[in-house]
């Protein structure tokens, strides 16, 4: 019981245990927000945990985490949520800590007196290859794309949003040295996707290399509707393409499909302000990618 908790000699326990150099975790739960203060300076790091109701178009409940003590190494500010898995816990960073880290002004003001050449933005902006091009349809009418572009795609149903997109990812299969193309999907399913979208070019429709080509060189991540916050989606989206596809070679080619059904099929994104900026940033900086969105 809460008046007793003062026998137990909580200061003396944790002297002993630094004495013997060993590791020691205490868990309590606060009987108010500032219960066990007075063990927060005895300790070389102090772990918040609570359980966070989201206010949004869909109640729900979540776990967070916030490190408000770290002695011996700089903590992540913030709450940021967890899961907890079968081999453990899964954390999540919150997308402002995803996206810009906890030191990125100091960065970018120290970048602003570099000239263009010195911070690689020079070499980013130049062609992402000089190899021969087996252009897509799009890269047809704007010209190819460097690396860290991207293309959004707008249109009605049967303006022909989806062949432009495979389309894309086929050229790149097609090259003289094939680009690997991801497809991130957040519609249909798997059936449809794997065998139901046939490729946009006719070539591919009478030869069988060119059909294992494509296949070997464009992969599919598929996002079904659910209760997903924005910090677990942006996480398991960078952890993929952070991922070396085959012999080390990364995804050069990635479309992002379909902008429009967030709101209906991932409902809990929609009162994240940050979320579209973040996974824009997350694709023209984080990694090496071109990519097209519909």
């Amino acid at each position: 019981p809460s008046p007793e908790r003062n026998l137990l000699g909580i200061e003396q326990i944790i002297d002993l245990i630094k004495k013997r150099s060993q590791i020691g975790i205490i868990v309590y739960e606060p009987t108010s927000e500032k219960h066990g203060d007075h063990l927060d300076y005895l300790a070389d790091m102090v772990i918040n945990l609570r359980e966070q109701p989201l206010e949004g178009s869909i109640p729900y409940l979540i776990n967070e985490m916030h490190i408000t003590k770290a002695r011996f190494q700089n903590p992540a500010r913030g709450w940021h949520q967890y899961k907890i898995r079968d081999w453990g816990l899964e954390l999540f960073p919150s997308i402002h800590f995803q996206v810009q880290q906890y030191n990125y002004m100091p960065q970018a003001y120290s970048h602003s007196f570099d000239p263009l050449k010195d911070i690689g933005v020079e070499k980013q902006g130049q062609s992402s290859s000089t190899r021969p091009i087996v252009s897509s349809i799009v890269e047809g009418l704007i010209g190819e794309m460097s690396k860290g572009s991207i293309t959004a795609l707008f249109g009605s149903r049967g303006s022909f949003k989806t062949q432009l997109c495979i389309d894309y990812l086929v050229a790149g299969a097609r090259l003289k040295q094939p680009e690997y193309g991801l497809l991130i999907s957040l519609m249909d399913n798997y059936t449809n996707l794997t065998e139901g979208l046939k490729c946009p070019r006719l070539l591919c429709e009478k030869s069988k290399e060119c059909k294992k080509k494509c296949a070997d060189h464009i992969h599919l991540f598929h996002q079904r509707p659910g209760c997903i916050t924005p910090s677990e989606f942006l996480y398991y989206i960078k952890k993929r393409l952070d991922a070396p596809v085959e012999d080390g070679k990364e995804i050069k080619r990635l479309v992002f499909w379909d902008l429009t059904q967030i709101d209906y099929r991932l409902p809990m994104f929609v009162d994240d302000r940050m979320f579209i900026p973040g996974l824009m940033d997350t694709f023209k900086f984080i990694t090496s990618t071109t990519e097209i969105k519909q």
